[in-house]
């Protein structure tokens, strides 16, 4: 054994850890070489690392703790980035698209593993295993894409909230099948715990954690560790509860999301999760042990990968549709149910260890998640090359007719016409409206539409990636234009279009990165806003001086250039 001279237990931890950073790194720069996802390359190293390979390293209780720090802190990031009142927005879809999902998957899922010939019993476990999508997986995959607060985003990120809570139950259910608990009692005892973990989060936050972070961010060392604290905090209460250390790290996330520091520690702990998080990757493919349990499985095991990369999207594309989502929301959140989860590999390891499965079908649902994995991996993170090779085909999946726009563009002019009406557009809107400027808000989430509506709000539900939906707004009657869309393609493709037409209004743009914005402004973007420098109030404010002083605008905009550009400045100034 290559691990034979080590002779004590912190030696075999260096070790360990050293092979794996090591080879990661290795397989993460030949992935980056051939441009394919670091996840795939984390997961192959474990495999190599792993019994099937070399034997380098093992399955031990500390990887699994690591591992689990991992998704401890990419889930608290998570809950750092949304806040309750995200998740009332995406509440309703996300809850019906995350049940219905669920019980789609598993009853389609169930005739064609029995049509296969798999008995009763194991056909339920599958069937149900290939039901819960990874939201370790699809919010790594997300975050690096920065297009977890898209809306699609959001709704992933709601559903497979329900998907893991739907898991919890699941395993509370087997293991009152196998006769060890008393399903009633533990399920009630579930509920009477989690209202205590909610209560315990929501006191604290609202009258401990605001005053006590504005103390603590005069210092950034004191920030930085009291954020990881409150973190482990948060997630021994949740294991003291019954819950997972997981869930407890993402209602710690969202305790402190409305705080103003938000931006500071989740930039001062991405380094952390991204490290840990190898781990988990490496963990993942540690799962593989033997090539007769790989061969046994591949006629099934890829008939059923098929069924969860092709069948999982298409039921949430339906599901999405019947609300009145447009055909690329539907699609892009289908995209990330297109894998199966960890609690797949634990629902089947518990029903192994039960009794009820053999070690076929564990290797089977293994298989399956390797596969699933891998493939939903590069579906993701080139949905939008896939979207745009399939878009004219997706026709099927939109629903005509939910929603009529409450308003037509005869003869009308607007002050301000803002692109998407979630979190920065609020404030702006309510300040227009206090001041009497007649507004337009274009929208394609149907909740926000129906909310605007409610308000009187002149409304237009669309798609604004679409060129033909930008021709169908008013932009030669509107003096400005705010997007509050943080897509980069959305927003170029606006620019583009607006650079196009006779009458151009001024062109506020919105962007979570420094190198975006230097590319809006090279496209003639009037003024770039980022949030982590600049809130709707910010925003407010510089409206109300631009539309009493036009040369207010240049001004600010030149001092942006000077803090994104830097030594740049003049040869951009030169060259536009």
């Amino acid at each position: 054994m290559v691990i034979d001279f080590l002779t004590n237990s912190s030696d075999i931890l260096l070790y360990t850890l050293a092979v794996i950073i090591i080879f990661a790194t290795i397989l993460a720069l030949l992935a980056k070489l051939f441009k394919q996802p670091s996840i795939l390359a984390y997961i192959l190293a474990g495999v190599i690392l792993g019994p099937l390979f070399f034997g380098l390293i093992s399955k031990s209780d500390f990887l699994v703790s690591l591992s689990n720090l991992g998704v401890a802190f990419l889930l608290f990031i998570v809950g750092l980035s949304l806040n309750f009142r995200v998740l009332k927005e995406v509440g309703k879809i996300s809850l019906i698209t995350g049940i219905g999902q669920v019980i789609f998957t598993s009853l389609v899922g169930y005739i064609i593993i029995r049509a296969i010939g798999i008995e009763v019993i194991p056909a339920i476990y599958i069937s149900v295993a290939l039901t819960f999508s990874s939201t370790i997986i699809i919010v790594k995959l997300l975050s690096d894409k920065k297009v977890i607060d898209t809306l699609y985003g959001r709704i992933s990120v709601g559903f497979l909230i329900v998907q893991d809570f739907i898991a919890i139950f699941a395993l509370i259910l087997i293991s009152g099948i196998s006769g060890k608990v008393n399903t009633d009692e533990l399920f009630l005892s579930t509920i009477k715990n989690g209202l205590f973990l909610l209560i315990f989060v929501y006191l604290f936050s609202k009258y401990f954690l605001n005053r006590l972070f504005n103390y603590l961010a005069k210092s950034q060392e004191l920030l930085f560790m009291f954020s990881i604290a409150w973190c482990f905090t948060v997630s021994l209460v949740s294991l003291y509860f019954g819950f997972s250390i997981e869930m407890g790290a993402f209602l710690a996330g969202i305790s402190i999301a409305s705080l103003p520091y938000t931006f500071d520690i989740i930039g001062k702990l991405v380094s952390l999760r991204d490290f840990f998080i190898v781990l988990f990757f490496v963990y993942l493919g540690l799962q593989i042990t033997s090539f007769n349990d790989i061969i046994s499985v591949i006629p099934v095991g890829l008939l059923l990968s098929l069924f969860v990369l092709i069948g999982n999207p298409l039921i949430v594309m339906v599901l999405i549709g019947l609300f009145g989502y447009k055909k690329n929301v539907g699609f892009f959140t289908g995209l990330a149910v297109a894998q199966i989860s960890e609690f797949s590999l634990i629902l089947v390891n518990l029903g192994y260890n039960l009794g009820h499965l053999t070690r076929y079908h564990v290797s089977l649902v293994t298989f399956v998640g390797i596969i699933t994995i891998t493939l939903s991996s590069y579906m993701i993170i080139y949905s939008e090359k896939i979207y745009k090779k399939l878009e004219r085909h997706l026709w099927i999946f939109e629903r005509k007719g939910v929603l009529k726009n409450n308003h037509s563009f005869n003869n009308k002019k607007y002050d301000v016409l803002i692109l998407g009406g979630h979190r920065l557009a609020r404030c702006i809107i309510e300040y227009l409206r206090k001041n009497k400027k007649k507004i337009l808000v274009v929208d394609y989430d149907p909740e926000i539409v129906k909310l605007l509506n409610k308000k009187k709000i002149n409304t237009f539900y669309a798609d604004v990636s679409n060129i033909d939906v930008l021709k169908e707004i008013p932009f030669n009657k509107v003096k400005v234009v705010i997007s509050t869309i943080p897509s980069r393609e959305d927003n170029l493709v606006v620019l583009d279009y607006l650079n196009g037409i006779e009458k151009k209004p001024k062109v506020f743009l919105t962007t979570q990165h420094m190198h975006e914005a230097k590319e809006l402004y090279n496209n003639k973007a009037d003024y770039v806003i980022l949030p982590y420098l600049i809130s709707g109030e910010n925003v407010v404010e510089i409206l109300g001086k631009i539309m009493k002083d036009k040369k207010y605008l240049d001004k600010l905009k030149k001092e942006q250039l000077k803090m994104i550009l830097g030594s740049d400045i003049a040869s951009y100034q030169l060259t536009n």
